[in-house]
């Protein structure tokens, strides 16, 4: 029903579908996977949309009805077949490729975080070791109306921020996707621009920095380091304390952690010229990283759009069938 999302396609399996899915049998003989991938590409996803109802975009659903009355190109069943062949031979060598890049990203991460703990877990002459509560504030979100999605505390002027703008950010969180007006601004704190944000529940562990004032809830803490530890280097110091963190979480319904538990974490404390230089080095080699990483991310761009461009002037007939 949602098929402007690409929502469909042939399955190989025998089984059962929810309410959801319309279940079609071809009336003639066709090879299906043809049809799997033009009713995918998006010239074929945007051309159902005309067919599609609903109040807002991305609750527009397609009813069998209207699916019917849509036209669909019908090569000839040899033509189908060489198109397939070809196709799936292509998309494995795309997927291949996309699949390297993707390790690629994961060992480039992985080598920084490495590259941080060398610089900053080795206790050297002169550092202090020292548990966080001793060096920062820690204060966490606060959300106390119920339901949290009461539609009345939201679309304001206050960013609030989710666990999920955490997970996403690249050190910084320069973006906002909710917000909450004077009513929801009543029953939940706000935290100033350069606050280091950990999400304390669901994805424990990740860190950021507000690049805005911002509210956010109670599975998210806030630190406020004292003059004698810079911001930058506390903010490295809890990106690679993750899984501490993860040990130290309580595991009920879902793995938590409380204010008490992080404050209780010990961290490396150099004297601030050093934290300087530390943090200095950290960022010159993350810059280099970013780079790398936004090359590989570019280049599975590149090759999802040539995909998506061969399919669609494959099934189309723009290009001449492969021999």
């Amino acid at each position: 029903m949602r098929m402007w999302q690409g929502s469909v396609g042939y399955s190989e399996y025998q089984g059962i579908s929810s309410p959801a899915y319309v279940i079609l049998k071809p009336k003639m003989l066709i090879n299906p996977k043809f049809y799997h991938y033009m009713f995918r590409s998006g010239f074929y996803t945007n051309f159902s949309r005309r067919f599609s109802y609903g109040i807002v975009d991305d609750q527009l659903s397609l009813r069998y009805s209207d699916f019917k009355r849509m036209y669909s190109i019908v090569p000839p069943l040899e033509t189908q077949n060489k198109i397939v062949e070809y196709l799936d031979k292509k998309n494995a060598e795309i997927d291949k490729f996309i699949k390297n890049k993707e390790r690629l990203i994961e060992l480039f991460i992985e080598e920084f975080e490495v590259f941080i703990e060398n610089k900053i877990s080795i206790i050297k002459s002169g550092w202090q070791y020292k548990k966080i509560k001793y060096f920062s504030k820690v204060f966490r979100g606060k959300f106390t109306h119920r339901p949290r999605n009461d539609e009345s505390l939201y679309d304001g002027e206050y960013p609030f921020i989710q666990t999920g703008d955490v997970a996403r950010a690249n050190k910084y969180i320069n973006e906002y996707n909710q917000t909450l007006n004077k009513k929801g601004f009543k029953v939940t704190n706000q935290f100033p621009s350069g606050t280091i944000v950990m999400t304390i529940a669901a994805n424990i562990g990740d860190v950021a920095m507000l690049g805005f004032k911002a509210c956010f809830p109670d599975s998210i803490i806030g630190f406020y380091p004292k003059k004698e530890v810079m911001n930058d280097f506390l903010y490295y110091a809890l990106k690679i304390k993750r899984n501490d963190f993860l040990q130290t979480a309580v595991i009920n319904t879902q793995m938590n952690l409380n204010v008490d538990r992080v404050s209780s974490i010990f961290i490396n404390i150099p004297s601030r010229s050093e934290q300087e230089r530390i943090v200095n080095e950290i960022e010159v080699h993350e810059s280099f990283i970013n780079k790398a990483i936004s090359k590989a991310k570019k280049e599975i761009s590149s090759i999802k759009e040539y995909r998506e461009a061969l399919i669609t002037d494959l099934v189309t007939g723009r290009r001449k069938e492969p021999e």
